[in-house]
């Protein structure tokens, strides 16, 4: 029961280290070819917000923490 829990949550919000475990698993790195930092993804993450303050992704998640809290 536990897992599935886990996976709807998953499914939802991501912490930081799960993305980037994801990220190295599938081998994606920077332009460079680094491997992506956790401060790389957080500026990444300040841009799109930026960019995207209405997307359906933030609006779908702060209704679901509305409902958890």
């Amino acid at each position: 029961m536990k897992v599935d829990s886990e996976q709807f949550f998953d499914s939802i919000f991501l912490s930081y280290n799960k993305i980037l475990e994801r990220l190295h698993v599938l081998g994606i790195t920077t332009k460079n070819g680094k491997e992506i930092s956790e401060l790389d993804l957080r500026s990444a993450i300040d841009i799109m917000i930026k960019k995207h303050p209405t997307c359906r992704w933030r609006s779908e998640k702060l209704e679901v923490e509305n409902i958890l809290f």
